[in-house]
């Protein structure tokens, strides 16, 4: 199973998944492929992977990157190995893109993708954490709030909408969306083998 996180800059998307990661070791991460600049708390390799615009273009032209979007003037992209490793090791797989980006991952695997987006508590929550973080010109602030009023109006291209009040309590809605999904019959066809019916 493919769970793609969407939603606004500054909704809390990583927040949750290193919360949801910390908690259930079955799931990995695919981390995405970036031409944004480095913030001082992220980690190339675990925040995401950083490249300049020419070695994004260089992996798009080795088909190296499975879907990708521009998002305030940077690329983003979900590179294919980092799929690839969680898929060998039987994990499912959680992803933090954008909504064009979670679009093509479930028009890719269908069935498999669950898409999931946060909402903030309010348009103003949203406003004050994205200034908080003290990273952005006030250009930068503003284009990230105009593109969320945007992604906001299109949360209903996702198959489930957590509101984000408290870490907590989104975690354990995403938590509960998981296993529900982990129990479709889909997923489970070698349930009656143990039966012995044939």
């Amino acid at each position: 199973m493919i769970i793609v996180i969407s939603g606004p800059s500054g909704v809390g998307k990583g927040s949750i998944l290193s919360r949801l990661l910390e908690e259930d070791k079955s799931i990995g991460y695919s981390v995405s492929v970036t031409t944004r600049a480095k913030r001082p708390f992220e980690v190339e390799g675990k925040s995401y992977y950083f490249r300049s615009e020419d070695e994004f273009d260089t992996m798009l032209a080795n088909n190296e990157i499975l879907e990708w979007d521009v998002y305030c003037g940077h690329k983003y992209g979900t590179p294919i190995f980092a799929l690839e490793k969680h898929l060998e090791e039987g994990k499912d797989i959680a992803l933090d893109i954008t909504l064009p980006g979670a679009q093509a991952i479930k028009k890719h695997f269908k069935e498999e993708a669950v898409t999931v987006f946060l909402l903030p508590p309010s348009f103003q929550d949203l406003e004050f954490r994205i200034r908080n973080r003290e990273s952005e010109t006030e250009e930068q602030i503003r284009a990230r709030l105009n593109a969320a009023r945007h992604e906001l109006m299109q949360f209903g291209m996702c198959d489930y909408v957590i509101v984000n009040d408290k870490i907590e309590n989104a975690v354990c809605e995403l938590r509960k969306i998981i296993h529900a999904e982990r129990r479709r019959s889909f997923r489970n066809k070698g349930i009656l083998q143990k039966y012995d019916l044939v």
